[in-house]
């Protein structure tokens, strides 16, 4: 078994100097040894090896201070935005490295983010609102707080890129747009339709370098199957939240395309209409058991990823998944969509590695492959292997 570890970082500190001395300090510094996270490596390890070369120094640099404003879409300074600066190479093979520096705008729109070390970054600004709901007449009974970005919130977003070089930039102007509307409906497929149900369509950002993407934008579904997301803009997938136990989702159509997993670009000024997001009842399953010689085996990690390295890579992946042994000693992993799969039973893999597509290029070698068609129930035997 070989344990790959992730592009080794060492954490950033600052040097204290008096007041009126430059600003000094260390990049975030990656293995084997460098401030750029794209041209960070890799350490690959077999079980019980001592890695003993992995000594690297930080990177020595001035540290900037950036300064500037966020201007809503009526022109006016916008308080309470977070603004984020944000590696433009922030990915790598599945790593996601994280954000230089962050705060929020005060009540003139004004925002100073500190410590940011040279390189090439995106500034995001993107609105919060916090949305409280709970209680029971005078009786506080409990209060669910979260976080909305864009659409219900009707919160702004813009960002621009920057060049930071160890000198301070000051009066950075970020503007916000309120970004634009889409609209469509729920279609369902294989016979019948759930009953009564609290479907929510979000649209999470694709923008790796924004972090607050994860949130999205989101709408309910009315009972005619209609939704309407607000407040969207920029690379955007779709996907379904609270979805009706028997059904999954199949396709995301726009004008007879698919964009499931490739999503679209959405202008702020160009409303979208039209968006089709088709549910199934048709749902699949994989299952089996794993042997180890010939002795079923009981601790493992089954991963099944599909065929076709290019669903490895998308922003939003349904077709990687991973399985742990139920109290039988047997794995099962449903609502696969329909394609062609590799499967393989590990003793052991690091958490999430099954999404880097270097791991996956290596496993597939010693994997089984088979087909999985819309709906069927797929039972396979693997034999259990090591990293």
């Amino acid at each position: 078994m070989e344990l790959e570890v992730a592009a080794v970082r060492a954490v950033r500190s600052t040097m204290t100097e008096p007041a009126d001395a430059p600003r000094s300090g260390y990049a975030p510094t990656y293995y084997p040894g460098t401030a750029n996270g794209s041209e960070a490596q890799k350490l690959t390890l077999a079980l019980g090896q001592e890695a003993t070369s992995a000594d690297f120094g930080l990177v020595p640099v001035r540290l900037t201070r950036i300064t500037g404003v966020v201007i809503g879409s009526d022109g006016r300074p916008t308080e309470g935005v977070m603004v984020s600066a944000t590696p433009r190479n922030s990915t790598m093979g599945g790593i996601v490295f994280p954000a230089g520096a962050s705060a929020r705008t005060d009540r003139n729109g004004n925002f100073t983010l500190n410590g940011v070390a040279p390189g090439e970054y995106t500034l995001n600004a993107r609105g919060l609102t916090i949305v409280q709901s709970g209680g029971d007449g005078d009786r506080q009974v409990f209060t669910m707080t979260r976080i909305v970005t864009g659409g219900e919130g009707g919160s702004e977003s813009g960002s621009i890129p920057i060049s930071v070089t160890g000198e301070d930039l000051a009066n950075v102007v970020i503007a916000t747009s309120k970004g634009t509307s889409v609209s469509g409906r729920v279609i369902y497929e294989g016979g019948g339709k759930p009953p009564a149900n609290t479907l929510r369509i979000s649209a999470p950002a694709l923008d790796a370098e924004n972090p607050l993407a994860a949130f999205g934008s989101s709408s309910s579904v009315t009972a005619e199957g209609t939704f309407e997301i607000n407040g969207v803009s920029g690379a955007r997938t779709f996907r379904v939240a609270n979805v009706p136990a028997g059904w999954t989702l199949k396709a995301v159509r726009l004008n007879n395309t698919d964009i499931t997993d490739t999503g679209i670009t959405i202008r702020p000024t160009e409303p979208v209409t039209g968006l089709e997001v088709v549910l199934t009842n048709r749902t699949t399953e994989v299952n089996g058991g794993v042997k180890a010689g010939n002795d079923p085996a009981t601790d493992y990690t089954v991963v099944i990823f599909s065929e076709d390295p290019q669903m490895w890579v998308v922003p939003v992946p349904r077709h990687i998944a991973s399985a742990r042994p139920n109290q039988s000693g047997r794995f099962e992993v449903k609502q696969l969509p329909a394609g062609t799969y590799y499967a393989i039973a590990l003793d052991y893999i690091p958490q999430g590695d099954w999404f880097d597509p270097d791991v996956l290029d290596r496993l597939k070698t010693r994997a089984t492959r088979f087909s999985l068609d819309e709906g069927e129930v797929k039972t396979i035997e693997l034999s259990l292997a090591s990293m």
